[in-house]
């Protein structure tokens, strides 16, 4: 779900543990909208190039690397 808080948009989801979590709404890569994405398991997938971020905004699968650059993060937010 996105919402436009504080001027800026952030992308709310309910993994499949039951918790919310809120991440800046665009993915670090190439700025997609990441409340277009899909959650699968606690983590929500980048709808353009796949890219998966957990809770916490790390970069947790890119599916065509073996290794995730440290760089690959959003932010998070407490919810």
């Amino acid at each position: 779900m996105a919402k436009d808080y504080f001027g800026q948009r952030l992308a709310f989801y309910r993994g499949e543990d039951g918790k919310v979590r809120c991440l800046d709404a665009f993915c670090p890569h190439l700025g997609a909208d990441l409340a277009a994405g899909t959650v699968i398991g606690n983590n929500l997938r980048c709808p353009f190039h796949h890219w998966s971020f957990d809770g916490d905004g790390q970069c947790v699968d890119i599916p065509y690397c073996d290794k995730i650059p440290p760089r690959a993060k959003t932010t998070a937010y407490e919810v």
